[in-house]
C-alpha cells in the first residue's frame, strides 16, 4: 500500500517536473488577461506591449528550425479544429476588436509588412498559406458575408 502511493507520488512529481514550463505561470500578453482589463489599457501601453510581443516573436522565429515551425503550425491547426464553436467565435471576435482598436496608420503599417513578407516568400510557402486560408474560410465561414464572398469566387 505504502509503495503504491509512493510510486504514484513519484510519477506525479516526475510528470510535474517534465511539464514545469506549462505549470510555471500563466502566459503574458493581452491574451492572458480578461477582456475588461485589456480594454482599460492605454493605447500607448498597448502599442508598447504589441511591439515587445512582436520583437519576442521575431527572435523566437529566428531561433527555431523549419521543422519545429511546421510542428508548431500543425499543433495550432489541430487546436483550432478541436476548439468548440463558441470559443472559436469568441477568439475571432477578440481579434476583430483588436483590429478595430488599432489606428489607420498601424493598420497600414501592418499591411505593408504583410505585403513585403508575401513578396519575399517562396512559392511553396505561399501555396501552403493559400491552402490554409481556404481551409479556414471553408470550415469557419459561419456568417453570411463570408459565405457570400466564398460563393462569388
Amino acid at each position: 500500500m505504502f509503495s503504491a502511493r509512493y510510486g504514484l507520488l513519484a510519477a506525479a512529481a516526475a510528470f510535474m517536473t517534465l511539464c514545469q514550463p506549462a505549470f510555471a505561470e500563466p502566459p503574458s500578453g493581452p491574451g492572458s488577461m480578461p477582456p475588461e482589463q485589456f480594454r482599460n489599457i492605454s493605447p500607448d501601453e498597448r502599442a508598447a506591449n504589441r511591439q515587445e510581443l512582436r520583437q519576442r516573436f521575431q527572435e523566437q522565429r529566428q531561433n527555431t528550425a523549419p521543422g519545429e515551425r511546421e510542428q508548431r503550425r500543425q499543433a495550432l491547426r489541430e487546436r483550432w479544429q478541436n476548439m468548440n464553436p463558441e470559443d472559436r467565435e469568441s477568439m475571432k471576435q477578440r481579434f476583430r476588436d483588436q483590429r478595430q482598436q488599432s489606428s489607420p496608420e498601424e493598420r497600414e503599417q501592418r499591411r505593408q509588412i504583410l505585403r513585403e513578407r508575401w513578396q519575399n516568400m517562396n512559392p511553396e510557402e505561399r501555396q501552403r498559406l493559400r491552402r490554409d486560408f481556404e481551409g479556414a474560410n471553408r470550415n469557419g465561414a459561419s456568417d453570411q458575408r463570408s459565405e457570400g464572398r466564398r460563393l462569388r469566387r
